[in-house]
């Protein structure tokens, strides 16, 4: 009454799996003989108790094609779900190796279910809010960053659309995304913001910069992700210290530029960095 044996005969008529595939999937996992490739599928047999629950996942797996409808995701988020782990294939290996690459209808379920647990249901999506694809590119961030907040349960928000399923019909609060995707801070400030703080014009701090009389650093932005060039604080505080403009010492003497100009001339102190430079 219970089944003990099972051959690759069987086991199609069981569960359906071709008996081609079936022979991969079991060679690579060790449940048959390594004589196999010379026995008819009647005469290659295997445990059948030790092999239920592999057989169960493959016979409702889903292949690639059949996963993006069934997670409601198109093929790009879809294998960043896997690549992410998040979606993992029933057996890892290539697919020459374990007969073809398919995704456990039990565990793309949880997924989901994990996904939608905690959810608002809401017929339209609330202001700041957006599905997880178009939240990503307007945080700056990657869609599997989102999902691993809602899957860690560490957004106070999280929607869900009754008109729609799966992947696409979860809902996030950009702003709440920003706040926990932003990276480190810059160590110090950028051009831009380094030019008003020297009230310097920017073609004198690049011209400095290009001389390397002000040191700078290759740092990634916290918002934007991209890599931008800063001034660090302790190179801009040595600068400070060493060089002045001689307009911002004439206004801090209270005094012309051209008299001051020529009055340290006269005292043998002369431009620094001539404006050549």
């Amino acid at each position: 009454t219970n089944r003990k044996v099972h051959s690759l005969r069987t086991a199609f008529l069981e569960t359906g799996l071709h008996p081609s595939r079936l022979r991969k999937v079991l060679a690579f996992t060790g449940q048959i003989q390594a004589d196999h490739a010379d026995l008819s599928d009647h005469a290659v047999v295997f445990d059948a108790v030790a092999t239920n629950a592999l057989l169960r996942r493959l016979a409702s797996a889903l292949t690639f094609l059949e996963l993006c409808p069934y997670l409601n995701a198109n093929r790009v988020q879809t294998k960043l779900l896997i690549d992410a782990g998040h979606v993992r294939p029933v057996l890892e290996g290539r697919d020459e190796e374990v007969g073809w690459r398919c995704y456990a209808r039990d565990d793309v379920d949880a997924f989901l279910a994990a996904l939608h647990r905690d959810a608002v249901l809401v017929a339209v999506p609330p202001a700041g809010s957006y599905p997880i694809q178009d939240a990503a590119k307007r945080a700056c961030c990657h869609s599997r960053e989102i999902v691993d907040l809602i899957v860690a349960r560490k957004l106070d928000w999280v929607g869900r659309l009754s008109a729609a399923s799966g992947y696409d019909a979860v809902l996030v609060d950009v702003d709440e995304v920003r706040k926990h995707v932003r990276g480190q801070e810059l160590g110090g400030l950028t051009v831009s913001a380094a030019t008003k703080v020297l009230r310097l014009g920017s073609r004198t701090v690049n011209a400095l910069i290009a001389g390397d009389v002000i040191a700078t650093a290759y740092q990634r932005h916290p918002v934007n992700r991209a890599m931008v060039q800063v001034i660090p604080e302790e190179a801009l505080e040595r600068f400070r210290l060493r060089y002045v403009s001689l307009f911002s010492l004439a206004e801090e003497l209270g005094a012309h530029h051209v008299k001051l100009k020529k009055a340290l001339a006269q005292r043998g102190v002369h431009v620094a960095l001539a404006p050549d430079q």
